[in-house]
């Protein structure tokens, strides 16, 4: 019943986090961060934002129930940091793959050997227990898109492309989409337009 959104104050030059409940009707601010480019997710309880100001880089995560708000990482401040949440499990990028578990109230550390995500992301996405994302193959410089298991740690390639082809992926059920430029290159493998194409990927039929 909430949607999470977020206000640009030109003013303080910080973001504030809002939560808006649909029955109610009712708008609350639930904090304020500063990050150019990336706002809050919202998935049933739980909100995650990351907070890119020089002094206080850190991933949080809101509770809307109990109202609490807690850092869950403090970031390197080399990425602009993304986290987003599904069920109990939130994941982010910041020069490695991190997943907390809100339950346990542990992080894991996705180490390079141990993921394609390290190599390359630009975004990850979760749904259930998979994650997606993109990510250098180990023995070449493509980047492609992968999905990641979380019950057995499994990660197996989709796509296949020599360059970095595609954007905007996501994933909801078994089914992931992503829209592919590959028609949209120059000779130097320069996105020149956005004639792209949408491509879905079904996991229950591969």
């Amino acid at each position: 019943d909430n949607v999470a959104y977020n206000r640009w104050n030109e003013t303080t030059e910080k973001t504030t986090i809002n939560l808006y409940n649909i029955k109610t009707k009712k708008n609350i601010e639930i904090d304020n961060y500063y990050n150019s480019d990336y706002g809050s997710w919202i998935y049933g309880q739980y909100v995650v934002w990351a907070d890119e100001s020089s002094n206080n880089r850190k991933v949080y995560l809101y509770n809307i129930n109990t109202k609490e708000k807690q850092a869950i990482h403090n970031t390197t401040g080399a990425h602009n940091v993304r986290p987003v949440v599904y069920g109990d499990k939130v994941v982010w990028y910041d020069a490695y793959t991190f997943i907390y578990d809100i339950l346990d109230k542990t992080i894991t550390k996705l180490e390079d050997g141990d993921t394609h995500f390290n190599n390359f992301v630009s975004h990850l996405e979760i749904y259930d227990d998979r994650v997606v994302g993109d990510g250098a193959s180990n023995n070449d410089n493509d980047i492609n898109i992968f999905v990641r298991d979380l019950k057995n740690g499994e990660e197996f390639r989709i796509t296949h492309n020599e360059y970095m082809m595609h954007r905007g992926h996501d994933i909801y059920e078994d089914k992931i989409v992503w829209i592919d430029y590959r028609d949209s290159l120059d000779t130097m493998s320069n996105i020149i337009d956005n004639r792209g194409d949408v491509f879905l990927y079904d996991l229950s039929t591969n």
